[in-house]
């Protein structure tokens, strides 16, 4: 399952995503991920500022050597000496995109990935890059994106509209 997760600001589609990793309770109802979850926060917050993004990434996917994670992170426009900057001195853009690295290619790989916002702060070719890894990702996505063409690249199955009044789950045509 693909699932794009829309809404106004404030409508509750963090919250959500939130609840799925377990970090939160909703105002009501409830909501349980049965798997184990990956995930990506737009605000980045788990970065640890003075690591290595190589080194970072290495250890997430528990790398025994550095030309593997050296790909990923290459793959995604960050390379050389940028990738083994402290994550606290690389921009928005390239901590976002060591942060998806961290996310899709974690070992062990989680069935589902959660991704907030994943394309905030990157430029066009990194979000060509992203939109390739998440159509090729094996598991289950559920994507919040403001931005309609980000979403329709993912080839999703579902659409998740949030407001404050109702919560709308359609399909998408093939």
């Amino acid at each position: 399952m693909r699932i794009g997760l829309e809404g106004r600001n404030g409508s509750g589609k963090t919250t959500l995503l939130r609840a799925l990793r377990g970090e939160t309770r909703l105002a009501s109802g409830t909501v349980e991920a049965c798997v184990p979850v990956q995930s990506l926060d737009q605000t980045l917050a788990t970065l640890p500022e003075t690591m290595p993004a190589l080194d970072w990434l290495a250890a997430q996917m528990q790398a025994d050597a550095m030309d593997v994670p050296a790909t990923r992170l290459a793959l995604l426009g960050l390379t050389g000496a940028r990738a083994r900057q402290p994550l606290g001195r690389l921009s928005g853009g390239e901590r976002m995109r060591v942060a998806i690295a961290a996310a899709a290619w974690a070992q062990p790989a989680a069935p589902l990935l959660l991704l907030d916002e994943p394309a905030s702060h990157l430029d066009l070719d990194s979000v060509d890059a992203l939109v390739a890894l998440l159509r090729g990702w094996p598991g289950a996505l559920v994507v919040v994106s403001h931005d309609p063409a980000v979403l329709d690249a993912l080839a999703l199955t579902h659409r998740l509209h949030l407001d404050a009044n109702r919560l709308h789950l359609q399909p998408v045509d093939p």
